[in-house]
């Protein structure tokens, strides 16, 4: 049967699940750029960092990394914390949804004039600093 999710931190569990499906740091990272839409995807010394606990895997990361292992993200557990922290955090959780509904409001192009399409520059410059 197929785990749904581990309860074990990404620096033990990403090496067992390469191991199984008989990849590299350089090949899984080649695949989590063909998983990212602007081909940037995670890596070889991203993937290293994380599996020896010198880095904290983003939200992104792990949802690249999921994909290219043919997981769901919540599979790793800092993804379902990432989830959680949202939920009890109203700010955070308030301003992305915000975020996502202007970007759906607003033509193509015009909201991205200064930002561009990412929601942390314009927290930087609107002042209200990482959220």
């Amino acid at each position: 049967m197929k785990r749904l999710h581990t309860d074990e931190p990404i620096t033990v569990a990403l090496k067992p699940l390469m191991q199984e499906r008989r990849l590299t740091f350089r090949a899984l990272a080649e695949l989590t750029q063909a998983h990212d839409a602007e081909g940037r995807g995670v890596t070889y010394s991203y993937l290293c960092a994380l599996t020896s606990g010198r880095e904290y895997p983003s939200r992104r990361s792990l949802e690249l990394i999921a994909a290219s292992l043919k997981l769901e993200p919540r599979y790793f557990p800092e993804y379902r914390l990432a989830e959680l922290r949202d939920q009890l955090d109203p700010i955070r959780a308030g301003f992305n949804a915000a975020w996502r509904h202007y970007l759906a409001l607003v033509p193509q192009g015009a909201a991205h004039s200064s930002t561009g399409s990412n929601p942390t520059a314009l927290r930087r410059s609107s002042g209200l600093g990482r959220v």
